[in-house]
Formats: C-alpha cells, structure tokens, sequence
C-alpha cells in the first residue's frame, strides 16, 4: 500500500507507488479536481525526489488559475480544426470551432523533467479518444495528437 504525502493546498491525495507520483490537483478553472501524474523519470519512492517537478506542477497549476486554462483549450480547438481541415477546400466553421472548446475537458496532467502533458477528453466530437497537449517548460504549446 503506498503512503500518502503532503504536497500542499493545491496537490491533494498523493502517494508514490512504483516510481510515480499520483495525485489530483485542484483547478480554479474546473470545478472537478484533475489527476496529476509526477514522473521523474529516475528510480525513486522518496518524496524529497519528486520536490522539484512538484514545484513545477504547482506553477503549471497557478499559470493555468491565471486565466491561461482557457486560452490553451482554445489554441488547442484551433489546432484540431485547422488540422482536420487543412486536407480540404471547405475551412472550419466557427460553430464547429465552438462545440470543440465546449466539448474538450482536461482529464489529467502529466509532468516530467522536460515539460507537461495535458490530458484532454471530447466526449462528443471525439468519443474514445484522447487528446494529448504537449507543454514547454514555458508552458507554450509543443504537440497536439490524439490518440484513438
């Protein structure tokens, strides 16, 4: 049974359990908290071994509260739109657009010594899915894919 640890207000239930951190994580921006996945990337069970990517979580955490949480859904919808299109003469339609942003929920975030990855579901537009946003340590966007 793995120990559960302290990470502070905004990083709830963690525990370590075969070299990754797991946890959920509190958003301002969803209401649900998010399952946060630490990976260090190094054979470790010591919580003293994960404090510098659980300070990056926190800072992804307090960037994404700062109003970018939606900014990001909606380069995200932009990309997906603009690349589902882009092999056709007709371009997206603005409502198509819309119901993308409206159907994309964050369901987890990944973070590793290179970046962060951002989990995304679309229930609707893409059932069965998922969509995986790839971070810069500067938070910028690296990759979109989704994954069937």
């Amino acid at each position: 049974m793995a120990k559960k640890h302290s990470f502070g207000p905004e990083i709830i239930d963690g525990h370590i359990e075969e070299n990754m951190l797991t946890a959920k994580v509190k958003l301002a921006a969803i209401q649900e908290p998010v399952s946060l996945m630490i990976d260090p990337e190094t054979v470790s069970t010591e919580p003293d071994d994960f404090a510098p990517l659980v300070e990056e979580a926190k800072k992804l955490v307090a960037y994404l509260d700062s109003g970018k949480y939606q900014e990001i859904v909606d380069a995200v919808a932009k990309e997906i739109n603009e690349s589902a299109y882009g092999q056709q003469d007709v371009p997206p339609s603005s409502d198509e657009l819309t119901a993308l942003i409206n159907d994309l929920t964050l369901a987890g975030i990944e973070v590793f010594p290179e970046g962060f990855m951002l989990n995304f579901i679309s229930e609707k537009i893409f059932p069965g899915s998922e969509i995986k946003v790839q971070l810069e340590e500067d938070f910028s966007i690296d990759d979109v894919s989704i994954y069937d």
